[in-house]
């Protein structure tokens, strides 16, 4: 314990390899500790612990139960993303006593929780301490903390055991001679000392079996551990042997493997008394042996056969198979040279579809057991294998692929109809990260599932919702999504309720349905924080529809904020065409409001930067077209742009319906910045039609307003009022104002001009709430105070008081009453007031004088 006197500091690690004492030296730490009253919380970390999220709840638990009687123990719930969890962590130490937490085989956790810990190593409060023992050095960045002095490192030599030390613990059994003999063929090397200790143990001869070791650390260990097999007996060196086929093993897994029935009973007994079978920390009633020792079982295994070595990995995939533990079973399977059961496995859980349900990774680790050759035999494995190089960026070979399984003959094959479903899966990966679009057999596929096979129908109802997005059909998209998010929640598949959320989302989104959008992507953003959060596209993809939503809904710095923090998530990650328009358009639009043009063209050639990358002909095409709408009328681009063959040619076949309607609204706009209204009427009418049968109803909203502006400046003012009323109409339940507030000052004025049109039209309360919003948003703050001025300035005698009233919601009786007027002069102020202010109803009139703050004034 030399090694932790002095004064103690933030951070001190053990860096060393196996077998040097360093989970030994952090107990004897703990013990010390608690005798001083400290507090200590200790985790030992394995391979599985990959999610940040997930470790800082153990800690949370850990850290709960440790403070009884220390304070109030502090909550254990975990909420937002992980820097947001790591901050309340922080928070919730401050106000405790001292606290020290150990951390065992730190190096065999996830580089996301490393990179959580450091974080977490520089912001724990004065009170908080951690020792930390790891194998594999750089996994902690010491430079600042080494700066400050709050760092002690403690390396492998600092472990070896010296000559004093050893003798304490071989002194009583051998010779002064023989101690220092093993002191200097272990090099001190702690498990060799140990291991050497239990093989003298109850010997005579223990001076001359010290002295019968020879050669370095590693010749030395291997003949221990060779001794110690051969001093237990036989049936438990068997067991030993059949049991390391596993990197861990439990009772029921021992018991199949060798056939004993007290295997539970026995694994426990050896670890008490084994220093190379330990229990695994984080699982109960699983052990697991030490790296050296199982290499050295592993060689002995090598003496049965190979026929022996299948059979034990036959038995260890079978039991794996059965406990649903898909990646195990496969391995151990391949290993026991049978590759065709191993393919089987894989096909009879339906391939690609292990991607959509668990997530890519788990799908890459199944075939990664695979050669090639094995591979190229099963179709079903050869799409599923294109999945994955489509996830991995590797487009050109999915696409040559996918052409080559297209010309597979389907009398060739065991299931056609599950085949052609996976072939529709690899091509909605190409939709979605690509700029291919569905086959019709790819929808017919995906649709003729039915609730026979409900397992399949969730997955293939989410894909029907992301192809219908791309064909442009939002009303399919909403049904198939909606049944798709019904469907996962039968299902124990965080992957599929995720995705199905994020895209019926999108769905929502392009539907002009905010309050149903906002309810799907915050569940996304939710589910996403507590199961994905190391998983930066996913959880980049949602951040922008749901900054989307805060855009539509009149959030524009939260939504700026979120989208531009996700952008080098979803240009170098997983991402696809719809989402990298949302991402770009309305980042542009934000910085068009604002006037700020630099920000608006490195937005502009960040996308065109990702269209050439991904090589996404459609998103450069988009871009194009973003940048004709979004130019301001100093920029010197609008022209060059607006002239260019590909933006003048009439949308043609190869464009999605997005295309198209982003194409006539661009088109639009420079007919309209040039003096050619009548052209837009040509422009937009068919996509006005065609998105309205689609369900696109913020795209017919825009259109619309598009194509009432033109109609107003062709002097056709009742055509433009009814084009202006249809769009309010559609706008109106959702408060979608952001259509018309993209078309400018000009949509405003409009707007305030079409109050005067609108006398004869019995309008809604949310219509007339919906027009206010628009003029406020689109009128300049100056003129918006002039026209304050100058209303108020129109209001004469009684007529302020009375229209102080109509906003109290107050009747014509209680006005007169309040005012001591008659009520046909109440009646002959209130007409008064509705032609000044340009309105018929008393609805109107209040909205009116709100937004020109006309009622403020006189109230205030």
């Amino acid at each position: 314990m030399a090694v932790f006197d002095g004064e103690p500091v933030r951070l001190s690690v053990l860096n060393a390899g196996g077998g040097y004492g360093k989970t030994t030296l952090l107990a004897q730490a703990r013990e010390r500790l608690l005798a001083k009253g400290q507090m200590v919380i200790w985790l030992c970390l394995d391979r599985y612990d990959l999610h940040p999220v997930s470790v800082l709840l153990h800690l949370r638990y850990a850290l709960s139960n440790a403070v009884e009687g220390h304070g109030k123990p502090p909550g254990t719930e975990i909420r937002g993303a992980v820097s947001d969890a790591l901050a309340g962590f922080v928070r919730d130490m401050a106000p405790l006593g001292p606290i020290v937490f150990i951390l065992d085989d730190f190096h065999l956790a996830g580089r996301e929780v490393h990179q959580m810990f450091a974080r977490l190593f520089t912001a724990a409060p004065e009170n908080a301490r951690f020792l930390v023992a790891t194998r594999q050095r750089g996994l902690i960045p010491l430079t600042a903390l080494k700066a400050a002095g709050a760092v002690m490192e403690i390396d492998q030599d600092a472990l070896r055991l010296t000559a004093g030390e050893i003798d304490s613990l071989v002194g009583s059994l051998v010779s002064k001679d023989a101690v220092a003999a093993l002191h200097e063929r272990t090099e001190g090397w702690p498990v060799a000392v140990q291991l050497a200790r239990m093989w003298i143990e109850g010997r005579s001869d223990a001076d001359s079996r010290i002295l019968e070791f020879s050669g370095a650390a590693g010749d030395v260990s291997d003949y221990l551990t060779e001794q110690i097999i051969d001093e237990i007996p036989a049936d438990i060196a068997d067991f030993l042997v059949s049991t390391s086929i596993v990197d861990e093993v439990n009772g029921d897994l021992a018991q199949e493997l060798t056939g004993r029935d007290d295997s539970w009973a026995l694994l426990p007994e050896l670890g008490r008394s084994s220093a190379v079978i330990t229990p695994v920390e984080t699982s109960v009633g699983w052990f697991r042996y030490h790296a050296l020792f199982r290499d050295h079982l592993a060689a002995r295994l090598q003496l049965r056969g190979e026929q022996a070595i299948r059979s034990l990995h036959r038995s260890a995939a079978k039991w794996y198979a059965g406990q649903g533990r898909l990646v195990d079973a496969v391995s151990h399977m391949c290993r026991a040279g049978d590759a065709d059961a191993a393919c089987d496995m894989i096909e009879k859980a339906d391939g690609i579809w292990i991607a959509v349900r668990h997530g890519a990774p788990m799908l890459k680790a199944l075939l990664d057991n695979l050669t090639c050759e094995q591979i190229d035999a099963r179709p079903r494995l050869r799409a599923a294998r294109a999945h994955i190089w489509l996830k991995s960026g590797r487009y050109d070979d999915a696409g040559l692929e996918m052409a080559a399984l297209r010309a597979v003959p389907r009398d060739a094959l065991d299931d056609p109809l599950a085949f052609a479903r996976d072939l529709a899966a690899v091509q909605l990966s190409l939709v979605e990260q690509g700029d291919a679009g569905m086959l019709r057999d790819d929808v017919e596929a995906l649709s003729s599932v039915t609730g026979d096979d409900r397992w399949m129908e969730a997955p293939c109802a989410e894909m029907l919702c992301v192809s219908m997005i791309r064909e442009g059909n939002v009303h399919a998209a909403i049904d198939a999504g909606e049944r798709a998010v019904r469907l996962y929640e039968d299902f124990d598949s965080i992957n599929g309720r995720i995705f199905a959320r994020l895209h019926l989302g999108l769905a929502y989104l392009a539907a002009a349905q905010l309050a149903q959008a906002g309810t799907v992507l915050s569940e996304a953003r939710k589910l996403a924080g507590a199961s994905l959060s190391s998983d930066r596209s996913a959880v980049a993809m949602i951040d922008v529809l749901y900054g989307a939503w805060l855009y539509e809904t009149g959030d524009d710095d939260a939504a700026a904020q979120r989208i531009s923090a996700a952008l080098d998530a979803i240009e170098q990650g997983e991402c696809w065409l719809e989402i990298y328009h949302h991402a770009y358009a309305v980042l542009l639009q934000i910085f068009r409001v604002r006037g700020d043009l630099v920000s608006g063209r490195s937005v502009l050639e960040r996308a065109a930067r990702t269209g050439h990358d991904r090589k996404l002909a459609r998103l450069t095409r988009i871009v194009g077209d973003l940048r004709v709408e979004m130019a301001l009328p100093e920029d010197e681009t609008l022209t060059a742009f607006s002239t260019h063959p590909t933006f003048c040619r009439e949308a043609s076949a190869e464009l999605t319906l997005l295309e198209r309607e982003i194409r006539a609204a661009a088109r639009a706009y420079v007919a309209l910045e040039n003096g050619a209204p009548e052209a837009v009427r040509e422009l937009v009418d068919g996509e006005i039609d065609t998105c309205a049968r689609m369900g696109r109803r913020r795209s017919v909203i825009k259109l619309l307003m598009l194509k009432a502006l033109a109609l107003d400046r062709l002097g056709l003012e009742d055509e433009s009022a009814a084009a202006l009323h249809r769009a309010i109409h559609l706008a109106a339940d959702e408060h979608a104002y952001r259509p018309f507030v993209e078309a400018g000052e000009q949509a405003g004025s409009l707007v305030q001009k079409a109050m005067r049109w609108f006398r004869a039209v019995n309008l809604t309360s949310s219509e007339v709430a919906l027009m206010a919003k628009i003029v406020r948003s689109t009128t300049r703050r100056d003129d918006e105070a002039a026209a304050v001025h100058g209303n108020a300035s129109l209001l004469v005698g009684r007529e302020a008081e009375v229209l102080a009233g109509l906003g109290e919601g107050l009747s014509n009786k209680h006005i007169a009453r309040r005012l001591g007027l008659g009520e046909d002069a109440i009646k002959y102020h209130v007409k008064k007031l509705f032609a000044k202010l340009g309105v018929s109803d008393r609805a109107m009139a209040v909205v009116v004088a709100r937004q020109q703050g006309l009622i403020s004034g006189i109230e205030g």
